[in-house]
This record gives structure tokens, C-alpha cells and sequence, in this order.
């Protein structure tokens, strides 16, 4: 949750900019289950995601994607043609 709550916290005044709320909140929402799930891989053998594991994961995809404005564009134009029950518009 403390994931989530650091996304919401960084990327919420972009809403506000372009009034876009929704994409917003389903790039953090998004961007959660990435980096968590970048965590299980990068640590199968514990069988969970670890500290050590989530923390790299965490590094990797802010470095990747949440740095780089031509990378969040992606992600926000493809969140843009869902319709947020995972069918495209």
C-alpha cells in the first residue's frame, strides 16, 4: 500500500494539470502492480516478492518508466483506449 500511497502522492498534481483524474489514478494503480510484480520475478525463490526484491523492482521501473516523460506518455495513451473494464474503446 505504501507503494500505491508514493504513486498517488507523485503523479496525482498531473490530474489536476490536465484534468484527467481517471488515467491518473490507473497509471498508479498500474504502476503498483508492475513493480510488484517485477518484484515476484526478480525473487521467485522466496516465493514472494522480498524487501530486496521490491526495492529493485522499485529503482528499475522509476528509472524506466516514471522518469521518462516519453515512457508515462505511453502508458497514459494506451490507459486512455481502455475503458477500464479491459476492453478497448
Amino acid at each position: 500500500i505504501n507503494l500505491l500511497i508514493y504513486f498517488l502522492f507523485r503523479h496525482l498534481g498531473n490530474a489536476l494539470e490536465d484534468g484527467r483524474p481517471e488515467l491518473w489514478l490507473a497509471f498508479c494503480a498500474v504502476s503498483t502492480a508492475v513493480v510488484w510484480q517485477a518484484a515476484w520475478a526478480l525473487t521467485p525463490e522466496a516465493g514472494r516478492p522480498t524487501a530486496d526484491g521490491l526495492a529493485d523492482a522499485a529503482r528499475r521501473y522509476s528509472a524506466e518508466v516514471e522518469y521518462s516523460d516519453e515512457n508515462v506518455d505511453l502508458v497514459i495513451d494506451f490507459l486512455e483506449e481502455l475503458d477500464f473494464e479491459g476492453r478497448e474503446s
